[in-house]
């Protein structure tokens, strides 16, 4: 009788490198997009209760460092608070014309834990003038968290 032979399946590896290439593409830009935001050397204050945000999408990170208590988006450095109003309102509005996510436009202020509360009220006071109600705050989770 004749035996049929069963030929061993063939995978193509060039596509499946050519999908690993694109993943890890992908996440090597998010993960720098992500980090870029956040470079500031700060000494966040410590709040070991403090919860972690499901969802970052619609979030705009502020830094507000020690020393001269610079301002800064992205790398960016802005003289003052006032500078902050049309950038923090022009990214609201794209934010929300744009569809993205149902949560609202949010913005988070990472401060250093030296800089004065005037500095982090200014600061809120742009986003509020900006139209953006829903700041949060970057804390450090300390030793125990």
């Amino acid at each position: 009788m004749y035996q049929e032979q069963e030929a061993e399946p063939e995978f193509q590896i060039s596509t499946m490198v050519d999908v690993l290439m694109t993943l890890l593409l992908f996440f090597i830009a998010t993960a720098t997009a992500e980090v870029s935001e956040q470079t500031a050397d700060l000494d966040l204050p410590e709040a070991p209760e403090a919860a972690e945000p499901e969802d970052k999408k619609g979030q705009m990170v502020i830094n507000i460092s020690r020393g001269f208590h610079s301002i800064s988006i992205k790398e960016v450095v802005y003289p003052d608070e006032a500078a902050l109003i049309p950038v923090i309102s022009s990214s609201r509005e794209a934010y929300q014309q744009g569809g993205v996510s149902s949560n609202p436009f949010r913005v988070l202020i990472r401060a250093d834990r030296d800089v004065p509360y005037s500095k982090v009220k200014q600061v809120m006071r742009a986003c509020a003038d900006a139209g953006v109600l829903d700041v949060v705050f970057a804390t450090d989770p300390g030793e125990n968290g």
